[in-house]
């Protein structure tokens, strides 16, 4: 006779499985509920660090608001005698600045909360003169930058052109259009900052682009938007002729190099509606200016890009017209000057 042997089960150990199924549970547990507890430990930490750095962050606002209101009178805050709030949300902040008058200037902040601290410093902080001020950059073809780019002769540069000219119908004759403009902000002091202002009725750019038409289509629905440039460009001298290009085309950035496939940010500054008259548009600015002043972005300038396809050929009076220099390309700027430094003429 033949067949399988089987074991036999012995008293006592069939539970066997179930206690060490049982133990290792237990084990597992105990080593969840410490590592729960040192987590937690480690999340408290956290987060008393977390309010601490905002308490310094807090105290910075609070020292630079001292120091805006006292401007270039100076008195700002000290170690000696900071900005002090011991009672911020059950956190509290030391904040004060490196000097008790001039510009640019160093603040320090120090931040604490249930025993944890955070200090923080901002630098090259600027203390500003009163009140605002205003100046019209309109620059002549030696110091701006300005062209076109089409692309029915997409190899063509019109940098050395007395126009700007702009187009998004792609008519058989002239094709698409669009502007490149760069202003020099060198002439401002470092530290220098536009702002917006209230003129009793509307908010008021700090920075505002200017192009007078001269000739224009048809109004469209479309606008034109402000984007910012992602590289750097060349003007060129060429006003649309052939032989190739020197400078910026609608295939080259350079002349000889083409363009990335990002040409300009996608987003835009702002826009103006294309309405058909002859005159100036107006693109606001603020922010580009803003960034490019401060060195938070490079400048590279605008690229004048229409929202659609219904805007006729159109021409901008460009900084290389010696006819009627009052039209070129301007912006108006609305500033504050840092203490100690002087204005442009």
């Amino acid at each position: 006779m033949t067949g399988r042997l089987r074991a036999s089960r012995q008293p006592g150990f069939t539970l066997l499985p179930v206690v060490l199924a049982m133990s290792l549970v237990a084990a597992i547990a105990f080593l969840l509920n410490r590592d729960n507890g040192a987590n937690a430990g480690m999340l408290s930490g956290q987060d008393d660090m977390e309010r601490a750095r905002l308490a310094a962050e807090a105290g910075l606002q609070a020292a630079n608001y001292v120091v805006q209101l006292l401007g270039c009178a100076g008195g700002y805050p000290t170690s000696a005698l900071p900005v002090t709030n011991n009672a911020f949300g059950g956190a509290s902040y030391s904040a004060y600045s490196d000097r008790a008058s001039g510009s640019p200037l160093a603040l320090t902040s120090n931040g604490t909360y249930n025993g944890a601290s955070v200090t923080l410093t901002r630098s090259t902080v600027y203390a500003y003169q009163s009140p605002m001020r205003t100046y019209t950059l309109q620059p002549d073809p030696a110091v701006m930058l300005d062209t076109s780019l089409g692309d029915k002769h997409s190899d063509r540069n019109y940098g050395g052109d007395t126009v700007l000219q702009l187009a998004s119908d792609g008519s058989p004759s002239n094709g698409n259009f669009e502007p490149l403009l760069k202003f020099d902000f060198s002439i401002f002091p470092a530290g220098s900052r536009v702002i917006p202002w209230y003129d009793g009725a509307q908010l008021r750019p700090g920075a505002q682009l200017d192009l007078y038409a001269t000739q224009v289509a048809a109004a469209s629905a479309n606008v034109v938007n402000a984007q910012l440039v992602t590289h750097s460009w060349v003007e060129g001298t060429k006003s649309g002729q052939g032989g190739g290009a020197d400078g910026a085309s609608w295939d080259t950035y350079d002349g000889v190099n083409a363009w990335p496939s990002e040409r300009y940010a996608a987003t835009p500054l702002s826009s103006a509606a294309y309405t058909g008259l002859v005159g100036w548009m107006y693109w606001d600015l603020t922010d580009a200016v803003a960034a490019w002043m401060s060195g938070l972005y490079p400048n590279y300038g605008i690229w004048l890009h229409p929202s659609g396809a219904g805007i006729g050929y159109t021409q901008f009076v460009s900084s290389d017209n010696t006819a009627t220099p009052m039209l070129r390309p301007e912006i108006d700027l609305s500033y504050l000057l840092p203490c100690g430094a002087t204005a442009p003429s």
